[in-house]
């Protein structure tokens, strides 16, 4: 961090510090600086390229049940996110938003029936088809269910794309953006957050968001606060097309596929309970179900990668 002796010294009073260059943390560094803030982004690595770069960036409500405590928030995300690509006129096409819908079903009929209902109960958009209309949506789909979820307003992104937008935008509005500073602690004074330390000194703020993801929980409880944050691995994998596969999003009970891009199809899955290997040792078997889920024809052109 480049930063000078003045500026580490500096009182900070109207500073905000974001600890974390992903998608939260651009997120609030775009609509902080938007506002007025004088704002400092802080990254031990390159931005985006932590969590947020092995996320399937899946925007939308038909991965969680309706009842479930993570339904509300993917419901006013997506308004949430509409609204943000809004504010990204010039980056609207440079991001990979992908607004295709989504298809999903569960282990059986009975229970994708109980799904949608739940969701229509709701007032999320998305509704019961057959399977005929799901290949008809999909037409590399190997085989399809009696019944299918379909969700249309459901999108993916490209989240290293929209992170890079939003802390491009954060920079026109005055933010700076450090990379590869790692915070090693919040610095606290008479029992408030005044301020980070980095490797190179400190830094002072009025206020620290802290969105450096699993990260976070130990920076918070230096200054006697608990974060509760539960780590979720996922398998990621990416495979080079010679043309899109899928249209929009495709959910199974055993993984779901996207086209990241024209040429990029990215399959998603949770790491197995107890899993502590290497997660490439996954990828053959996660390569065989995405297999599984798409024609042959349209995956024997592809390869890993």
């Amino acid at each position: 961090m480049n930063t000078s002796e003045s500026r580490n010294a500096a009182p900070g009073r109207n500073r905000v510090i974001i600890v974390g260059a992903g998608i939260v943390g651009a997120v609030a560094a775009h609509s902080l600086a938007q506002a007025g803030h004088e704002v400092v982004v802080l990254d031990a690595g390159r931005p985006g390229r932590g969590t947020t770069a092995a996320s399937f960036a899946w925007v939308g409500v038909a991965k969680s049940p309706a009842g479930s405590q993570r339904s509300p928030l993917r419901s006013r995300a997506r308004a949430d996110f509409a609204a943000l690509l809004a504010e990204l006129p010039s980056a609207a096409n440079t991001v990979g938003h992908r607004a295709s819908g989504a298809i999903s079903w569960e282990e059986t009929d009975a229970l994708t029936r109980e799904f949608v209902a739940a969701h229509v109960a709701a007032g999320n958009p998305m509704r019961l088809i057959t399977g005929a209309a799901a290949r008809e949506l999909e037409p590399t789909l190997r085989e399809a269910p009696e019944v299918v979820a379909y969700a249309p307003d459901d999108a993916g992104v490209d989240p290293v794309a929209l992170t890079e937008a939003l802390l491009s935008s954060a920079r026109r509005h005055g933010a700076e953006v450090l990379p590869d500073t790692a915070v090693t602690a919040l610095v606290v004074e008479h029992g408030s957050v005044t301020g980070v330390a980095t490797a190179d000194g400190r830094m002072a703020g009025a206020s620290v968001v802290l969105a450096a993801g699993t990260g976070s929980s130990a920076l918070a409880a230096a200054a006697g606060v608990s974060v509760d944050l539960v780590p979720a691995p996922c398998a990621l994998l990416r495979f080079s097309t010679p043309r899109p596969i899928v249209r929009g999003i495709v959910s199974t009970p055993e993984l779901e596929i996207r086209q990241l891009d024209d040429t990029t199809l990215l399959a998603a899955e949770d790491v197995p309970a107890g899993f502590s290997g290497d997660p490439a040792m996954l990828a053959p078997r996660r390569s065989r179900r995405s297999a599984r889920t798409s024609t042959a024809r349209a995956t024997s052109g592809s390869t890993g990668r």
